[in-house]
């Protein structure tokens, strides 16, 4: 995907993947809409299926990023939560966070 989430110009800038991301999911989920329509006129006109494999490859390349940049979102999300915390209720909420990191 040039200029994709994968792109190794931004392998420094994960908010800039997550951004793309976003932006190559919703294309990829039209043109998904696109391709099962067309399957769709396919079988009902008797023809046989085109296999457009990039548009599989793309989309499990889109999901393993979706859960790698998910969990990079989660985890400062969480660290930014933790922050907020005052020192002083650390030492009550410990056994939560701790469950939270396992």
């Amino acid at each position: 995907m040039e200029n994709g989430p994968n792109d190794p110009k931004i392998a420094k800038d994960p908010k800039e993947a997550v951004n793309r991301l976003k932006f190559f999911t919703e294309e990829y989920a039209v043109r998904e809409r696109k391709y099962q329509s067309y399957k769709n006129g396919e079988t009902l006109f008797g023809l046989p299926h085109t296999e457009y494999k990039n548009l599989k490859k793309v989309g499990d390349e889109i999901t393993r990023l979706d859960k790698l940049y998910g969990l990079y979102t989660r985890v400062n999300a969480q660290i930014d939560a933790w922050q907020e915390i005052p020192w002083t209720a650390v030492k009550d909420q410990i056994v939560g966070m701790q469950d939270q990191v396992e």
